[in-house]
């Protein structure tokens, strides 16, 4: 079933270079939207209204985007870039989308459950956390759910074959691939106190050594 599209309203950039810091100043946030052969056209949008909707749809959802008020246009967002210290939204890229043909996208892949194989000491690694799909944009799933539970011993191991599919999607990622699987914890070897007082030792006499050459230069 189809998701229902989130609504955004955007206006028309005109400020660029340093202007835009005024505008992020202001709580809007700069971006653009391209594709389906258009020229791109430069954004202005309300910061707080992207991230409530930006949430909402998720990764993968359609958004109806409207640019000065004229008919909405079907997008997905492309790319979000974030201030690395605030996390604060600094920069929004959508695409435009045709409804009525397959794109590609990239799925997150959640893991859940508990698996038995925790009970033999095992630790379990997700190795993938998107997968590559290829659907009509409102058929795009919002996520894989990977259950768990199967692997029953340590090195029992799920792949990307073993995910439940949509049949209107096309799963791009090889279907071999490693998806999750419960690994042997890795045993760091820590050397003996007795190893640890050579080296000591060994230290201690080079640097007598170093300090007895430097004092017979300086006699020199």
């Amino acid at each position: 079933m189809a998701r229902k599209h989130e609504q955004l309203q955007a206006d028309r950039r005109d400020s660029f270079g340093k202007k835009v810091k005024r505008l992020r100043r202001d709580g809007m946030v700069p971006g653009n939207v391209y594709g389906l052969a258009m020229e791109p056209i430069p954004l202005t949008i309300n910061g707080r209204e992207f991230i409530a909707v930006h949430q909402r749809a998720g990764s993968t959802g359609v958004i109806d985007l409207a640019v000065n008020g004229a008919d909405a246009l079907p997008v997905l967002v492309q790319e979000v870039q974030h201030d690395p210290p605030t996390s604060r939204v600094l920069h929004v890229s959508f695409v435009q989308v045709d409804l009525t043909k397959p794109v590609n996208a990239m799925v997150p892949v959640y893991v859940y459950g508990d698996s038995p194989a925790l009970e033999q000491g095992a630790i379990i690694i997700q190795h993938i956390n998107e997968i590559s799909v290829s659907a009509l944009p409102d058929d795009i799933p919002e996520s894989f759910e990977v259950d768990v539970t199967p692997l029953l011993d340590i090195d029992d191991a799920l792949h990307v074959s073993d995910l439940a599919t949509p049949a209107e999607v096309t799963i791009l990622t090889e279907a071999d691939d490693l998806l999750v699987r419960a690994e042997r914890p890795r045993v760091i070897e820590e050397e003996t106190p007795e190893e640890d007082e050579e080296l000591e030792g060994e230290e201690g006499e080079g640097e007598e050594g170093e300090e007895g050459a430097a004092e017979d230069e300086s006699e020199e």
